[in-house]
């Protein structure tokens, strides 16, 4: 009975030790694919911004149509992008991290009304400067992106 007793211990302590290392290593792996989900994320949504502020400085600065056409392919091509990016931060993270995207996707949409009104506007002659609602927008947009990488730094390394 004592050697049996002894056998199970014995065998139960290395089983115990697998089932942690295995426990941590999937936690790890999650934590690595969440990293590359959020970071895959945050690069789509610089490259949009970047996309639409030269959508803008074309637009501001009277470009030739051919040169605000070309950045407004860069800018829906970049946007398309955030849209495709977002999705897996959303589904696969946590409930906070998702919200968090979500967020910064709808701030950044409101950027992009912005840059859809404006484009379009010109197309049918001069306008009147939209600087101050893009600028706006924008601000919005670096607040929730700030709190996205805040919370997707929070879960990256815990």
């Amino acid at each position: 009975m004592v050697g049996a007793a002894a056998t199970l211990v014995a065998s139960w302590i290395p089983t115990r030790a697998q089932h942690r290392v295995a426990d941590d290593d999937r936690k790890e792996r999650k934590a690595e694919v969440l990293r590359a989900a959020s970071a895959e994320y945050l690069v789509s949504v610089d490259s949009f911004i970047d996309a639409a502020r030269e959508l803008v400085y074309r637009i501001v600065h009277d470009a030739p149509e051919l040169e605000r056409e070309s950045a407004h392919e860069a800018y829906l091509r970049d946007w398309q992008r955030v849209q495709c990016a977002c999705a897996p931060v959303e589904i696969a993270g946590p409930s906070d991290l998702g919200a968090r995207a979500s967020e910064l996707k709808l701030q950044l949409g409101s950027v992009a009304n912005v840059c859809d009104k404006w484009h379009d506007a010109v197309k049918h002659g001069p306008t009147r400067s939209r600087v101050s609602q893009f600028d706006a927008a924008w601000e919005s947009a670096d607040k929730a992106r700030t709190a996205f990488v805040s919370t997707a730094h929070a879960y990256a390394y815990q």
